[in-house]
C-alpha cells in the first residue's frame, strides 16, 4: 500500500501544486504542539473534543461502508485495501488518497488504544474533520466536468496555416486547439507540440521556416507520435479527471463530449492549466 501511495505522488508530481495536507503523525499532534496541551492515555477530554472525535468516527466509518458497497465487498477487508481497490476503479486524487491513509491511522490510534470512557491518546484537529466530511460528499455527489468545463471550444483545420494557428495561439491565450476537418477529429494541436516541431525541424532540415508554408496538419502529424489527448464523456466526475492528467504525463487535454466519443461535438476542454485551477487552494 506504501508503495502504491508512492507511486501515485510520482505520477502526480508536478501536475498541480499539493495543498497542506496532514500526515498521520500531524494528525494526531497538531493539535497538542498548538495548544502545548500534550493528552495522555489519563487525560479526560472536554465535550467538544469528544464531539469532535465522534464526527470524525461517524464520516470515517460511512467512507469506509461506501467503499464496500461500491466495491460490493462484504468481508473484512482492511480500510486501506479497500481504498486501494476503490481508487483503482475510481480514480482519487493525491490530496484525499492522502488524507484518508492518515485518517486511517489516527481512526486506529481513538479506536485501538482508549482504554476508559471519554479518554484518548488523539484527537483530530477541526479541519480534519470538516475535510474528511467534504470527501463524503464527493464520493455521493461528485462534480462533474458539465456543466464546470463547459464552454465554445477553439478549433483548427488541417490545412490550416502555422502562420494562423500561432496568431490564435497569441491573440486567445490559448495553448491546445482540436484540429478538425470538417466534423472528423484528427488530432490536438498545442504550442508544446508547435516548439517541438520547430526545434525538430531546425536541427535535421537545417533551414529558416515559412509559417504560411506549414500546415496544421504537419506538425499535428508528429504529434500523434505521442498520444497527448482524450476523449470523456460530460458525466465524468472532475476528480477523476485530476487523477487521469496525473498517470499520463503526455496528456495535455480532455475532449468532452456527450458520450465521450470522438464523432461527437465537443461541449468542451480540459487543459493542465485547468487542472492547476481546480487544484489551487
Amino acid at each position: 500500500m506504501v508503495e502504491f501511495l508512492l507511486s501515485l505522488s510520482t505520477k502526480l508530481e508536478g501536475c498541480y501544486p499539493t495543498r497542506n495536507r496532514l500526515t498521520g503523525a500531524m494528525l494526531i499532534h497538531e493539535e497538542q504542539a498548538g495548544a502545548n496541551a500534550k493528552l495522555d492515555a489519563g487525560t479526560e477530554l472536554p465535550l467538544e473534543s469528544i464531539d469532535r472525535i465522534e464526527r470524525f468516527l461517524a464520516a470515517f466509518n460511512a467512507i469506509e461502508q461506501y467503499f464496500r458497497t461500491s466495491l460490493r465487498e462484504n468481508s473484512e477487508l482492511p480500510f486501506l485495501t479497500l481504498l486501494f481497490d476503490y481508487s483503482k476503479q475510481w480514480p482519487m486524487t493525491l490530496d484525499d488518497l492522502y488524507l484518508l491513509r492518515a485518517c486511517a491511522d489516527l481512526r486506529n490510534a481513538i479506536v485501538h488504544h482508549r482504554t476508559e470512557p471519554r479518554r484518548y491518546i488523539s484527537v483530530p484537529v477541526p479541519s480534519v474533520v470538516w475535510e474528511l466530511e467534504e470527501i463524503y460528499k464527493r464520493l455521493l455527489n461528485p462534480k462533474r466536468v458539465i456543466p464546470r468545463f463547459a464552454k465554445p471550444v477553439e478549433t483548427l483545420e488541417p490545412r490550416d496555416t502555422l502562420s494562423v494557428a500561432l496568431r490564435k495561439i497569441r491573440d486567445m491565450d490559448i495553448s491546445q486547439f482540436p484540429v478538425y476537418a470538417g466534423e472528423v477529429f484528427t488530432g490536438l494541436l498545442t504550442e508544446n507540440g508547435v516548439t517541438r516541431w520547430l526545434a525538430h525541424h531546425t536541427a535535421t532540415v537545417l533551414s529558416l521556416v515559412d509559417f504560411e508554408e506549414v500546415f496544421v496538419e504537419q506538425v499535428v502529424a508528429e504529434e500523434e507520435k505521442r498520444p497527448n489527448w482524450k476523449f470523456i464523456s460530460r458525466d465524468k466526475a472532475v476528480d477523476e479527471v485530476v487523477a487521469m492528467f496525473a498517470a499520463n504525463p503526455s496528456l495535455e487535454a480532455a475532449l468532452i463530449t456527450q458520450h465521450g466519443k470522438h464523432i461527437e461535438k465537443p461541449l468542451g476542454i480540459i487543459t493542465r492549466s485547468d487542472i492547476l485551477e481546480v487544484k489551487r487552494p
